[in-house]
């Protein structure tokens, strides 16, 4: 199992793993990976029409948690473009800016080396 298996976050990511497997998502998709702000977008895929979009926000995440939470919730996708949202949550935890820009580095670092063909936004 993975380090967050015993967090609030596991619920919320198995439920997109269960939905996963009913129904297939969308190959090479424009992902929107971060915070509640990105998972209470209700109507994301009307927001961008002709795009196949893949929202896989969690509530509370900061950047650690969405580095720790990326080998479930970005890298299967293979995603064309990742849109990031996430570094509020850190900042609510007490977090400095500096430290907050040290995560932000690791996460941009990680998708340049696991996924290098994928854009951030």
């Amino acid at each position: 199992m993975n380090d967050l298996a015993d967090t609030p976050f596991e619920p919320e990511i198995r439920a997109y793993e269960e939905a996963d497997r009913s129904r297939r998502p969308p190959e090479a998709p424009v992902l929107f990976y971060g915070s509640s702000s990105l998972r209470f977008w209700p109507e994301l895929e009307h927001a961008f029409p002709g795009h196949p979009v893949l929202n896989r926000g969690f509530g509370g995440a900061t950047i650690q948690d969405c580095i720790q939470l990326f080998p479930r919730l970005v890298k299967p996708y293979a995603p064309r473009v990742i849109i990031f949202y996430a570094g509020d949550n850190d900042l609510a935890h007490g977090c400095r800016p500096i430290e907050v820009i040290g995560r932000l580095k690791r996460f941009v670092e990680l998708i340049h080396t696991q996924l290098p063909s994928s854009l951030l936004g």
